[in-house]
């Protein structure tokens, strides 16, 4: 498979999605804000601002990103504008939130906010008191997920969201699943490094059952630091550690989570 082309290579802007649900404005756990844990989406987009900021390649923004560090160092600024971002949707029924960082020019602004309707879950499903256990019944809708059939390498790409995510798509075309976004696709890949290291999903966290807890890979992996995954962590629901792929059997029930959908299961398949 031949590497992506200048026209196919979507513009290098760093990214964070979220859900916004008016059934989130009751949950106390989200302090009554209708974006699901928005200060988190903050904190990561910094976290990956600053990396490019001082470490990144030019074609990244290597020392231009100042005045996008100053935005997002201030909650208040960076939340209304991602408020304002979505006043012309409906507000009625849930929505899948993008927010984009591009590389600070004079031609755009420091945050473009992309919104569009997302299916409705159940207000456990955002904020589970545990990690859903696998269904008792099989179902036309049941989540599957699968090992690529090669490693991915870790980067600045796997540790932090961006547009440039050419490594996921491969990862899903390899086995043969469909494109990011696909419409009824209800399947997922593990991805894992060179040394046999669980990563992470194409578009989820991922969480395994060992000696009766749920472990989480570390983020030493090469994975993403996602935020449903850190709120997970600070609760005492899973832990971190190094997860093998040799470890995980055809069968097994796999959780997921990502900041849109929130958490569920999946079988390996």
């Amino acid at each position: 498979m031949g590497g992506p082309t200048t026209a196919n290579v979507p513009k290098f802007c760093i990214l964070s999605s979220l859900r916004w649900d008016p059934i989130l404005q009751n949950a106390s756990e989200n302090n009554f804000s209708t974006f699901y844990l928005l200060p988190f989406h903050r904190q990561r987009l910094l976290s990956a601002v600053r990396h490019f900021h001082e470490h990144g390649e030019e074609t990244e923004g290597r020392g231009q990103w100042e005045g996008t560090i100053r935005l997002l160092q201030d909650p208040v600024v960076f939340e209304r504008q991602v408020a304002d971002g979505i006043l012309m949707h409906d507000l009625t029924e849930p929505l899948r939130v993008r927010i984009m960082l591009p590389i600070p020019s004079n031609e755009e602004p420091l945050v473009n906010v992309q919104a569009s309707p997302t299916l409705p879950v159940e207000i456990s499903t955002i904020f589970p008191r545990e990690l859903p256990a696998p269904p008792t019944s099989s179902s036309p809708n049941d989540w599957t997920i699968c090992f690529d059939t090669a490693p991915t390498t870790p980067s600045a790409l796997t540790s932090y969201k961006t547009t440039h995510r050419n490594h996921y798509e491969i990862s899903r075309s390899r086995s043969s699943l469909p494109p990011l976004g696909a419409p009824n696709s209800y399947n997922e890949v593990i991805l894992y490094n060179p040394d046999g290291e669980v990563m992470e999903g194409s578009f989820t966290s991922l969480y395994f059952r060992r000696n009766g807890n749920w472990v989480t890979p570390t983020l030493k992996s090469g994975g993403c630091e996602a935020t449903v995954r850190r709120w997970l962590l600070e609760k005492g629901l899973v832990e971190e550690d190094i997860v093998l792929k040799d470890e995980i059997k055809t069968g097994d029930w796999v959780i997921l989570s990502n900041g849109v959908r929130g958490v569920w299961g999946a079988w390996v398949v």
